[in-house]
């Protein structure tokens, strides 16, 4: 689901963006405040629901870096995705990537 709020926040940032060329960065600057608010809200209620289940990581670290190691599978397979079938998406999963890499160990 993170990948996918990406892909909607730049997608619709995009198409504003081109059709009043004039707002695209103020498009792309809500386009990522949305992500980032849909994100959190996601990955809260995410949290409530699978804290006692059977696939909860206890430890925070190990938790964020699962997730991270995932977000940067999906991301990866995107990219040769958009490369192969529509080379103009794939900055998408590019900055993916490049997002998750500049969040380090934290």
């Amino acid at each position: 689901m993170l990948r996918s709020f990406a892909y909607a926040a730049e997608t619709a940032a995009a198409d504003i963006g081109s059709r009043l060329q004039e707002t695209a960065p103020r498009a792309a600057a809500v386009g990522e405040e949305f992500r980032r608010h849909i994100s959190q809200a996601f990955m809260t209620a995410y949290e409530e629901a699978a804290v006692e289940s059977p696939i909860w990581i206890e430890d925070e670290a190990t938790r964020q870096n699962v997730l991270k190691l995932h977000l940067l599978g999906k991301a990866f397979y995107e990219i040769a995705y958009e490369a192969d079938n529509r080379p103009d998406w794939i900055g998408t999963p590019v900055r993916g990537v490049l997002a998750v890499l500049e969040q380090g160990d934290e």
